[in-house]
């Protein structure tokens, strides 16, 4: 089995020819939309759960005027 694939390999690696590719402009401004795109939802995860975590605790030590915890 892997005597297949590492032979396939080798015969595309070594007799492959050159090939005349460019990268176009558009994928540098998808890619770094990708990026921003990335960051930005990472920081409203946080912030997202951040708010859940702060509200709990706030609930648990809120207290009305008696005393007593709501």
């Amino acid at each position: 089995m892997y005597k297949y694939f590492f032979s396939s390999v080798a015969f595309f690696v070594f007799l492959s020819q050159g090939v005349s590719a460019y990268i176009d402009p558009g994928t540098g401004s998808f890619v770094f939309q990708m990026i921003v795109g990335g960051v930005l939802g990472f920081f409203f995860v946080i912030k997202l759960y951040f708010r859940r975590i702060k509200s709990f605790i706030l609930k648990i030590f809120r207290k009305n005027k008696n005393g007593v915890t709501k």
